[in-house]
């Protein structure tokens, strides 16, 4: 099974910048489309570590914290980890050299609905977003058809066994 990572990069630093996104070049399914850094688990690697490692190599930015997995996309096809980093909004993008994708900064409201935006981002996002953790989305991808995706997605409840108090409404 592939293993493949899809980063969040929040920027705790410097202005709002927004998501950072890629604007993709390859594989071929994903030419003109707007994604989250990311890419294969290597051999051997972590997801936090590869990470770290597609952080640096797509857009030059360090991370300021540790990598945290929050929730995972499955399929037949493979798993994707879905990592946050805190980055620097500040910080110049210096693609490693050969990197031919171009990073940006879009704002959420602006690009949510953009038909450039790789489908399942609309749900990923906004979990990672509100800091949702242990998340898992089953996506088989589109049905090639009909151009549609179709999810299920579970999130963990939380209740008292959790440590975390149900809210009285009495």
């Amino acid at each position: 099974m592939q293993k493949y990572v899809l980063i969040y990069a929040n920027p705790v630093i410097g202005p709002d910048s927004g998501i950072l996104l890629i604007l993709k070049n390859k594989p071929a399914w994903q030419v003109g489309k707007l994604n989250l850094v990311g890419g294969k688990i290597e051999p051997g690697e972590e997801p936090g570590q590869a990470a770290l490692r597609e952080l640096k190599e797509e857009t030059g930015l360090e991370a300021l914290s540790a990598p945290r997995v929050m929730g995972t996309i499955s399929g037949s096809w493979g798993i994707v980890f879905c990592v946050k980093i805190s980055v620097n909004g500040y910080e110049e993008f210096k693609p490693r050299a050969g990197e031919t994708e171009l990073p940006l900064w879009a704002d959420w409201h602006e690009i949510k609905n953009h038909e450039l935006l790789m489908p399942n981002l609309r749900v990923v996002l906004p979990l990672m977003m509100c800091g949702v953790t242990n998340f898992n989305i089953k996506d088989e991808g589109p049905d090639w058809k009909s151009n549609t995706h179709e999810y299920m997605i579970r999130v963990p409840s939380h209740n008292k066994k959790d440590g975390v108090e149900p809210i009285d409404r009495s």
